[in-house]
């Protein structure tokens, strides 16, 4: 059933029908064979968006690798395809020395060239000898060079990008019909899939269900990004997949026809068109049995798509290569080589520095390099070892160990970047010459490999990354889910939001959605606008009424239930309050904080001092259990107008399951952020208690104190390197342990010796 089709069923106009039957007739008549109609539809078919990724669709620096999973029929992969780029590159970039290259399942197809001024689109032959049915692999190579400046900071100022809205791919056969047709439907132009929810539902299990149901769907559809929006207006013809939800009655009322209500109370109704760039989906929501053969439906078409490639592995106790991890080996003659490769860890891991990282580097660097050259690492963005290319003659690595440190790791998603520094006292002269054919500098090999140690299973808490990355809250299988409104923004949030838990995650959890009740002992996630979230909750995961009050002063939105909560700053050092006025801030009605306000200049007494003293003592316990590792706390969440959204993590005690908090000024302002926040490129740099998206990016906050969750790894193995890794988090209390024993040791021995001394008389 084509597009045109299926809405003029959903006005049910039996005219528009018959035509749309004739038309379709007529092109059926008017092809010639099956050849000419598959170019007809390629023809016809707009562009298929590139997946998103989390490289993007941009090209920084002199080298630069993405690799796109494309996912094709029998019938696409028999007929080939092409891909289309429009590039625009930096006026810095050298058309002479630079080029894009295009690979397609490993192997070769095209070099184009990059720089100068803006082409025109161009169009690439994708081979049916080099496609398969199901997923393709297709990679895409820059290779850059700076007109005028030689140096490794000229490198920075490169860039090639993809103009999204003029490139894709197009392929040369119909879209196949029913539910295979998801991976091909649905995509804006960045590649994210675009969920259009259509439902009349505002009961909490309904929405569960639809929210459940929207999530399979972007399984379903192999998509790595998706965005879900909450809508009850007609179908839009702009990108994007047109999910409709709800009962018979429902549906009737969103204008579906009756004739695919019916049929949709069998199976799911998907109707998608090489012509048009949206699809609708129509699925009737009934008793748990429904539901279930919905849902079965979708999970049967997900695991028809087979494992999407790119899959990071998981890795302990265990080594693997660059190459397995999707790099090549290569020649570089530029200043500045730069690689990246992403490896998991369990999601319990213990992370502490018991135990290290061990990459074993096989490369070479030419003759000639400069004093400051080398070879720098980071991981998760932060720099951890460094290793010098000193020697003036070059060097040969055949398996150097560069150890690092296990503590920049984190449970679940890591990322590693190498970067080598590679400047030569001819980049001064900045030959053209030397630009387009320079002799190499790194020789980088695929065999560079990366072994990770028997790790501590231990789940610490707060953990975003081993957590909400993963597709998880912690312990059970469902996902417990409260929102504060009922709004359209709301609740298209917290849609996208468990979209991209279930995309995270190997199979998409059960969902429990709800508004948030303070006494609820499950934890969860609670999503919400500043204005609307429970300052208790904020309080828990370090957003205080001050935090709060900044993220939404663009609203005026802010409850009045906060003020309670409002903590006073305190007074400067030396200046004393006037007698019997309350701060400007303070509430007269509040007789705890005029006492305050009273304290410091009344009562110099006895009783004064012992209180000083008291408060003294305190403070020092304090400063000793910080001290000593024992009595670390996480300071409050330091936000600014700038910051878009929130998403912060706590465990207190007596909670199931952590409490995840997401928070922007505005419901618009959430919807929005949670939205940018799924993107791959944001998504996968989630760790640490909290995360704070802003127009930088995201910053991510560490937590200082976590808690330790229940063991469930008992063997003797895992509780000493539970032991081990609990010592390296607390070196003070190691270190006085050791010292108490030497000092018992001694004393023993000297009470051994003295007695040996008294029986010898």
């Amino acid at each position: 059933m084509s597009i045109e089709t299926f809405k003029t069923l959903l006005i049910g106009s039996p005219a528009m029908l018959a035509l749309s039957m004739a038309s379709g007739l007529a092109m059926a008549q008017t092809a010639a064979s099956a050849e000419a109609f598959a170019s007809i539809a390629s023809i016809a078919a707009p562009l298929r968006p590139l997946p998103a990724m989390r490289d993007g669709l941009e090209f920084d620096g002199e080298s630069a690798i993405v690799t796109y999973p494309v996912f094709l029929s029998d019938a696409e992969a028999r007929s080939g395809g092409d891909l289309v780029l429009k590039l625009e590159s930096s006026v810095a970039v050298m058309p002479e020395a630079s080029r894009l290259g295009i690979t397609l399942n490993g192997r070769s197809v095209e070099t184009l060239p990059l720089g100068g001024p803006e082409a025109a689109a161009q169009k690439v032959a994708l081979p049916a000898a080099m496609l398969h049915a199901g997923w393709n692999t297709l990679t895409l190579e820059t290779s850059q060079r700076h007109r005028v400046d030689c140096s490794v900071e000229g490198t920075y100022e490169l860039w090639t990008r993809i103009d999204p809205a003029a490139s894709g791919l197009r392929f040369g056969a119909p879209m196949p019909s029913g539910l295979p047709a998801l991976p091909y439907v649905g995509r804006n132009a960045d590649g994210t899939m675009a969920i259009r929810l259509h439902t009349l539902a505002r009961d909490a299990v309904s929405l569960s269900n639809a929210f459940r149901i929207a999530a399979l769907t972007a399984k379903a559809a192999g998509a790595t990004s998706a965005a879900v929006t909450l809508a009850t207006d007609t179908a839009d013809a702009s990108r994007g997949l047109d999910l409709y939800y709800g009962s018979s009655e429902d549906l009737a009322r969103l204008g579906i026809s009756g004739e695919i209500v019916e049929a949709a109370a069998n199976s799911v109704q998907l109707s998608a068109s090489d012509a048009a760039p949206s699809a609708s989906l129509v699925i009737a929501a009934g008793d748990f049995r429904q539901q279930a053969r919905t849902e079965a439906e979708l999970e049967a078409a997900a695991r028809a798509l087979g494992p999407r490639p790119g899959k990071v592995p998981e890795v302990e106790d265990a080594e693997v290569t660059f190459a397995r991890l999707g790099v090549s080996s290569s020649r570089f003659s530029g200043r500045l080589f730069q690689r990246g490769v992403d490896i998991a860890l369990p999601d319990d891991t213990m992370i502490a520095d018991y135990a290290s990282v061990r990459l074993s580097l096989v490369a070479a660097y030419a003759p000639g390099l400069g004093s400051d050259s080398g070879l720098g690492i980071r991981v998760n963005g932060k720099r951890v070892a460094t290793l010098p290319f000193g020697r003036d003659g070059g060097e040969l690595f055949e398996g150097r160990p560069i150890e690092l440190p296990l503590s920049a790791f984190r449970p679940g998603l890591n990322h590693i970047d190498l970067e080598a520094s590679l400047p030569q006292v001819s980049d001064q002269a900045c030959s053209p010459d030397t630009q387009i054919s320079g002799n190499p500098r790194l020789l980088f090999v695929d065999a560079t490999s990366i072994r990770v140690p028997k790790l501590a299973h231990l789940e610490r808490l707060p953990d975003l990354s081993g957590t909400i990355a993963e597709g998880r809250t912690g312990p059970g299988e469902a996902v417990h889910l409260a929102v504060t409104s009922a709004d359209a923004n709301t609740l298209s949030a917290a849609a996208t939001f468990f979209t991209a838990m279930a995309l995270a995650a190997p199979e998409v959890p059960k969902l429990v959605l709800s508004g948030y009740d303070p006494n609820d002992r499950r934890g969860g996630i609670l999503i919400g606008d500043a204005g609307r979230l429970d300052a208790r909750a904020a309080d828990l995961v370090g957003l205080g009424h001050r935090s709060l009050a900044m993220l939404g002063q663009e609203s005026n939105t802010l409850s009045r239930r906060f003020d309670d909560a409002f903590t006073q700053a305190p007074v400067s050092a030396g200046v004393q309050p006037d007698i019997g006025q309350p701060s400007p801030a303070a509430d007269i009605s509040d007789g705890t904080q005029m006492l305050k306000d009273w304290r410091g200049s009344v009562g110099a007494g006895a009783g004064n001092r012992l209180d000083s003293f008291v408060d003294a003592s305190k403070s020092y316990l304090t400063q000793l259990a910080e001290w000593s590792g024992l009595g670390r706390t996480d300071e409050p969440l330091s936000v600014d107008a700038r910051t878009r959204l929130v998403l912060a993590q706590a465990a207190p005690a007596g909670l199931q399951a952590p409490l995840t908090v997401v928070t922007a000024p505005t419901p618009s302002d959430l919807a929005n952020g949670v939205r940018d926040l799924v993107k791959p490129a944001n998504w996968q740099q989630i760790g640490g208690r909290a995360v704070l998206l802003g127009e930088d990016g995201v910053k991510i906050i560490e937590s200082r104190h976590a808690r330790l969750q229940a063991l469930a790894d008992t063997t003797p193995g895992n509780m000493r390197l539970v032991a081990a890794a609990w010592f390296s988090l607390n070196p003070v209390i190691y270190a006085l342990m050791v010292v108490a024993c030497v000092l018992a040791f001694g004393g023993l021995t000297a009470a051994v010796l003295r007695k040996g001394r008294e029986e010898t008389r």
